[in-house]
């Protein structure tokens, strides 16, 4: 069998023969359509391009009335969206310190500045009361919002709740002024499918309106917070619009907007937000004490795997197992033991981490609690009265000097965004102690600390102390003097270890 080929006279090869054929047809397929244009311009004597029956299709009404409403929820929504710009101060190891600290007494450690970062919110009530996520306003020595028509106010925090990732804001006001505010809506009624308006001010731009649907609910061990039940949305959600209120066709809030799910850091269609139950059952609190009052158990645990599973004799995912039992805690009181599988919790089944934390949580403290247990190979029935979760220090603005001082050659901060990328640190690091400067001629230096490293406890005198926070670490250096022998539970990139410091 012969090749076939095909060669013009000219010598022109089939591809670029291909090629002048389309660009002719394409350059005629334009002329065509314009004539058409024209004629049909000309028909219509210059009136609507639509007929009066195109026009009225229900087609079209349907759109028009899809479309008004988008219209009514922007004007309704968009005067109670704010703002928020932050300062707060931050530190940076200085880079020659390690070096010249060796001749010299007075070099700097590091260098203090001023660091300003941006976020949404939104108005609730009349009198200037605000919500919004707390990793927005989180250290901020000054807050000033500005709304929708330019005008510009400080605002202070009223109340916050780390476990959740919300903060109460209040706009401060030379004499009484009403606001612009936003209802609130029922989360409990949103679904799969469901228009989800996002609003808020992105890369500062002012007022952004992003319209998707609720991709997903009840999204949880995301590892943006400790309690977790967000609604996912495609609704674009971009830096800067955390804190910011979700909405639907109604114009009724039914979410605040906390994060995104991005290698880029921009949007990518998987945006998260809190639905607005869960910030409306903590609010009364929030205004009136500052802080939320949760139930206690007094356990750590783990869900049960396919180890696990197999040792007990039970299925992989039924229960949560129990690591360890505080001591004087209401699961010690009533008889919880590390070892036991909690499988229920009033009358429904537990399964998930998440799931036994924000149960639990919902409880106000000395409820009677029924649970089944699996205890010894046996279930069994008990009954467990739960405690008052032990109580969060105030996690906002903090006395600088105090926060950071040096112990033992060690200096922390508070995981700021900048250092996330920086250290290229997780998601669930964020607003933990890390170690930002290191005494050469130290204690802590000789151990081998780093720059970088993610403090999460510490071993004293046979006591745990946990490290959630500069407060957790404020609290520890200022009963532990400098010169106290540990051994510091660490972060080093994806590594978990023990360093031990020691007085000498």
């Amino acid at each position: 069998m012969k090749k076939l080929s095909f060669i013009t006279k000219h010598n022109i090869s089939l591809p670029l023969l291909l090629i002048t054929v389309a660009s002719v047809a394409v350059l005629a397929g334009i002329v065509l359509n314009f004539i058409a244009f024209q004629q049909g311009f000309m028909h219509r004597n210059n009136s609507a391009f639509l007929s009066a029956d195109e026009q009225n299709s229900p087609g079209l009404q349907s759109a028009l009335s899809l479309q008004e409403a988008f219209r009514n929820v922007a004007h309704s929504i968009t005067p109670a969206v704010v703002n928020i710009s932050t300062e707060h101060k931050v530190y940076q190891q200085n880079p020659f310190y390690d070096f010249y600290s060796h001749f010299f007494e007075d070099v700097p450690q590091y260098r203090e500045y001023t660091e300003q970062s941006l976020g949404s919110g939104v108005i609730i009530n009349k009198d200037g009361h605000l919500l919004s996520n707390l990793h927005v306003v989180r250290n901020a020595t000054k807050i000033q919002i500005t709304l929708y028509n330019n005008k510009k106010y400080d605002a202070q925090v009223i109340g916050v709740d780390e476990k959740t990732d919300l903060a109460l804001l209040k706009i401060i006001t030379e004499k009484k002024e009403s606001f612009p505010f936003a209802k609130l809506g029922n989360s409990d009624f949103v679904g799969v499918g469901d228009w989800a308006i996002a609003i808020g001010n992105p890369f500062g731009l002012n007022a952004s309106f992003t319209v998707g649907v609720i991709s997903a609910t009840h999204r949880r061990d995301v590892g943006l917070a400790q309690y977790e039940n967000y609604f996912q949305t495609d609704a674009s959600i971009n830096p800067g619009n955390s804190g910011g209120p979700l909405v639907n066709i109604k114009g009724e809030v039914i979410g605040i907007n906390t994060a995104i799910a991005s290698p880029t850091g921009a949007n990518v269609g998987i945006g998260f937000a809190i639905p607005i139950n869960m910030a409306k059952q903590i609010l009364p609190e929030l205004s009136t004490k500052g802080s939320v009052t949760r139930g206690y158990l007094g356990i750590i645990i783990q869900p049960v795997d396919d180890t696990i599973a197999a040792v007990l004799n039970i299925k992989a995912g039924e229960g949560l197992f129990i690591r360890e039992v505080t001591e004087d805690s209401p699961a010690k009181k009533a008889g919880l033991e590390a070892g036991d599988v909690i499988i229920n919790v009033d009358n429904e089944n537990i399964s998930t981490v998440s799931q036994l934390q924000q149960k639990i949580a919902a409880y106000k403290p000395n409820t009677r609690v029924k649970m089944i247990i699996l205890h010894d190979g046996k279930k069994k029935t008990i009954k467990v009265t739960i405690g008052k979760m032990p109580t969060e220090e105030n996690i906002i603005a903090q006395n600088t000097d105090e926060t950071i001082k040096p112990w033992n050659g060690i200096t922390v901060q508070s995981v700021s965004r900048s250092l996330q990328q920086e250290y290229k640190l997780d998601a669930s690091d964020m607003h933990k102690v890390i170690v930002i400067a290191i005494d050469p001629k130290s204690s802590a230096k000789r151990s081998d600390i780093q720059r970088g490293d993610i403090i999460l406890g510490v071993l004293v005198h046979q006591k745990k102390i946990q490290i959630n926070s500069l407060n957790d670490w404020k609290t520890f250096i200022n009963k532990y003097t400098s010169g106290t022998s540990i051994l510091l539970s660490i972060k080093r990139g994806h590594k978990l270890m023990y360093i031990p410091i020691s007085d000498k």
